[in-house]
């Protein structure tokens, strides 16, 4: 759909904003499928945002984590992955405000729940944190995933 459109939207000098996901920086293992797609669609649009001096495009990026959809009370029911649960899950308005607050303060990327991009930034800097420090979140979310379950 980018591709089509970049004609378009470099006449106008459009703004592509893309809801990729915390799974594109910390993966799931349990949605393999999901953070592998996610992780795809982020580097398409870093890419895209390195062409901005020759398209005159912008691009940001919403990284929400987990989202109250029958997605995520499916994969609470049947073993997803208890990371989804370090926050309270966000509503599907808390991130279509994220994507409308880009367009008047664009940001490359923004972060959902924003008190997690420090902890995903850490995460980043070696995929070995990831792995030593991911049995203490799975704790850490175990509490806010039994409450998800409740309520559902």
């Amino acid at each position: 759909l980018t591709r089509a459109l970049l004609p378009a939207l470099q006449r106008r000098r459009g703004h592509v904003i893309s809801v990729v996901s915390l799974a594109s920086l910390v993966p799931l293992p349990e949605s393999l499928g999901y953070s592998a797609s996610k992780a795809g669609l982020r580097a398409f649009m870093l890419g895209l945002s390195l062409r901005r001096p020759e398209t005159g495009v912008a691009v940001s990026m919403v990284h929400p984590g987990a989202v109250d959809t029958p997605m995520l009370r499916y994969e609470a029911a049947n073993g997803g992955s208890a990371l989804n649960f370090l926050s309270t899950p966000l509503s599907p308005d808390a991130v279509a405000d994220a994507v409308v607050a880009n367009l008047d303060r664009p940001r490359l990327e923004r972060f959902l729940p924003s008190h997690d991009e420090w902890l995903i930034k850490i995460l980043n800097l070696s995929p070995a944190v990831v792995q030593r420090i991911r049995p203490l979140l799975e704790r850490a979310a175990k509490p806010g995933l039994a409450k998800y379950r409740s309520a559902i």
